[in-house]
C-alpha cells in the first residue's frame, strides 16, 4: 500500500487537490449536462486560474510560449494562459464525446493533406500514423469514420497512487463503455515526473501491430514523439529542444510490415467544435532488411511533427525554450 501513497509534498499539494476537485466535480459535470458553451467558460476559467497563480508550471508556459513566438510581457501571458486553459477545453470535449453530447456532423473539420491518407484506405494498404502529443488529439473521434480498423497504441500504465496528480491522469484517462477502442500497450510504464525507463513486463507491443498491419486496411497509430531518455535512444533537436532523446519504434515497425507512414497533427480550433487535422506526405519505410533506414524515416516523421508544434504552439504540452519558431520558414532556429 505504501508505493500507492505519493509522496507528501504531493499530498500536501493544495493546488493540485483544487485542480482535481475542480476538474471532477465541475468540468465533468458541466461537460456531461451543460451547454457547450457553458462547459468551455468553466474550463478557460480554470485555465486562467491556473495562469494567475505563481507557479513553476505557470511560469514555464509563459516563458515556452514567449520563445516559440517571439511574445513578451501581456502577449505571453495570454499565451500562457491559453495553453494551461487548451488541456481542460480538451477534457471536455473527451468528456461529452464519451457521453454522446457531440456528434461528427457538428464540427468543423480543417484538414489539410488527406487525400494521399484515403487513397491508401481506398486502396487496402495498411499503414501508421504518427501522432504528436497535441493537446486536440484527444477529441479525435474522426478517426472511427475515416478507417475501417483502428489499433491505438499507447504507453502502458502501472498503476496509480494516492496524490491528486495521479488522480487527475486517472480521471482524464477514464472513459465509458461505449467509447472504448482497441490499444496496444507499449513496453514502458509512464510514472510520476516524465520517467520513461521501467521496463514493464509486456514486451510483446511490436509483434501485436505487426499482426494487425498484416490485416489489409488496417491503420496502427503510435505518438511517435514520446520522451525515449534511454541509453542508445535516437538524440536530435525537436521543436524548442536542443537536444532529445527518442525511440525508433514507429520507423522500425513500419520497416518490418513494410507498410507506409503518415505523421499527422490534430489541433483544437479557436472556434467551438472547429478541429484542425494536418496529414503530412506518405514517407515509405526502408527495405526489410536495413536498419539503418529508420533514422532517416525518424527524421521525416519529427521534422513534420515539429512544424506541427511550430503552427499551434499552445497545443503542445512541453516545446522547449532552446530554440524558437521562424513562421516565415517554418523552421524552428537556435537562439541567440
Amino acid at each position: 500500500m505504501r508505493s500507492r501513497i505519493g509522496t507528501l509534498r504531493e499530498l500536501l499539494n493544495v493546488l493540485e487537490w483544487f485542480r482535481y476537485f475542480y476538474e471532477l466535480l465541475v468540468l465533468r459535470p458541466a461537460a456531461w449536462y451543460l451547454p457547450l458553451p457553458t462547459s468551455l467558460l468553466l474550463a478557460d476559467l480554470a485555465g486562467w486560474i491556473d495562469a494567475v497563480v505563481p507557479t513553476e508550471a505557470a511560469r514555464s508556459a509563459r516563458r515556452e510560449m514567449a520563445v516559440a513566438v517571439g511574445a513578451s510581457g501581456w502577449s505571453a501571458f495570454v499565451l500562457g494562459a491559453r495553453r494551461i486553459a487548451v488541456e481542460r477545453r480538451s477534457l471536455v470535449y473527451k468528456w461529452r464525446i464519451e457521453a454522446g453530447r457531440e456528434r461528427l456532423s457538428d464540427w468543423t473539420i480543417l484538414e489539410t493533406g488527406g487525400d494521399a491518407l484515403r487513397q491508401l484506405v481506398a486502396d487496402g494498404t495498411s499503414f501508421i500514423v504518427a501522432r504528436g502529443h497535441f493537446i486536440g488529439a484527444r477529441s479525435s473521434f474522426f478517426r472511427g469514420v475515416l478507417f475501417p480498423e483502428w489499433v491505438s497504441v499507447r504507453a502502458a500504465r502501472g498503476g496509480w497512487r494516492l496524490s491528486p496528480f495521479d488522480l487527475r491522469r486517472r480521471l482524464a484517462r477514464r472513459r465509458r463503455p461505449q467509447a472504448n477502442r482497441e490499444t496496444v500497450d507499449v513496453p514502458d510504464r509512464w510514472w510520476h515526473g516524465y520517467d520513461w525507463n521501467r521496463a514493464s513486463a509486456r514486451t510483446n507491443s511490436q509483434e501485436e501491430m505487426l499482426r494487425a498491419l498484416s490485416v489489409p486496411g488496417s491503420v496502427v497509430s503510435i505518438y511517435s514523439d514520446a520522451y525515449w531518455e534511454k541509453a542508445g535512444a535516437y538524440r536530435r533537436p525537436f521543436a524548442g529542444d536542443g537536444d532529445r532523446g527518442f525511440a525508433l519504434g514507429t520507423a522500425r515497425t513500419a520497416r518490418l510490415a513494410q507498410c507506409p507512414v503518415i505523421p499527422c497533427v490534430v489541433a483544437l480550433g479557436l472556434q467551438p467544435r472547429t478541429l484542425h487535422v494536418e496529414y503530412g506526405p506518405v514517407i515509405l519505410p526502408g527495405a526489410a532488411g536495413d536498419s539503418s533506414a529508420d533514422i532517416e524515416v525518424t527524421d521525416r516523421v519529427l521534422a513534420w511533427l515539429e512544424r506541427g508544434v511550430g503552427r499551434y504552439p499552445a497545443q503542445y504540452p512541453r516545446s522547449g525554450i532552446d530554440r524558437t519558431w521562424d513562421a516565415s520558414s517554418e523552421t524552428w532556429i537556435a537562439r541567440e
